[in-house]
C-alpha cells in the first residue's frame, strides 16, 4: 500500500476517539467501553455513498502526490450499471494494472481527488504525457498543463 493510501487509512475519528477514551479513562479511573459516548460513531462507507461521492467526479487517471515526494496514480472507472471504482495503478506508464482498493480507501482516494481534480489530472498529464481520459499522448505544453487532449476537455466542460 502506498504511503499516502496508508496515511489515509488512518482515521481522524479513530485518533480522536482513541484520545476521548484515554482521558475518560484518566478521569474516571476505568477503560472506556466501545458503547461509551467518548467513541464517536461514524457512518459506514457505503458503495452507495462512495457512488455518490465519484458521480462529482469524471472517470479518468488522476495523480496524487505522497507525503514523502513520490506519486501514486488512481483511475476512476465506470462499471456496470453507472457504478464507479478506484483502483490504484501500478507499474510503468502505458504498462498500468489495475490494483483494487477497499471502499473505504475509494472513497478516501476520492475525497482527495475531488479536493483538486484539475491539479491531479495536471500531475497525470504532467507525469505520464498521457490524456486523462483517453490515454492519447500530450504533444502540446497546453495539454500537458491540462492533463487533457483539447476535445476531451471540451467534451466534459474542462477549460483548456
Amino acid at each position: 500500500m502506498s504511503a499516502i493510501l496508508a496515511s489515509l487509512h488512518r482515521s481522524t475519528l479513530r485518533d480522536i476517539a482513541t484520545e476521548q477514551a484515554q482521558t475518560l479513562r484518566r478521569a474516571t479511573g476505568r477503560p472506556a467501553t466501545r458503547t461509551s459516548a467518548a467513541t464517536p460513531r461514524r457512518r459506514p462507507l457505503t458503495i452507495d455513498r462512495l457512488n455518490e461521492a465519484l458521480g462529482l467526479l469524471h472517470p479518468g487517471r488522476y495523480a496524487l502526490r505522497r507525503v514523502d515526494g513520490g506519486i501514486d496514480f488512481l483511475e476512476i472507472c465506470q462499471i456496470a450499471r453507472g457504478r464507479r471504482m478506484v483502483f490504484q495503478l501500478h507499474g510503468a506508464p502505458g504498462d498500468f494494472r489495475r490494483v483494487t482498493l477497499s471502499v473505504r480507501l475509494q472513497g478516501l482516494a476520492a475525497l482527495h481527488i475531488a479536493e483538486d481534480a484539475a491539479g491531479a489530472r495536471r500531475l497525470f498529464g504532467e507525469q505520464v504525457g498521457e490524456c486523462s481520459f483517453c490515454h492519447s499522448p500530450l504533444t502540446q505544453p497546453r495539454s500537458r498543463a491540462a492533463g487533457a487532449g483539447e476535445k476531451c476537455a471540451r467534451d466534459r466542460g474542462i477549460a483548456w
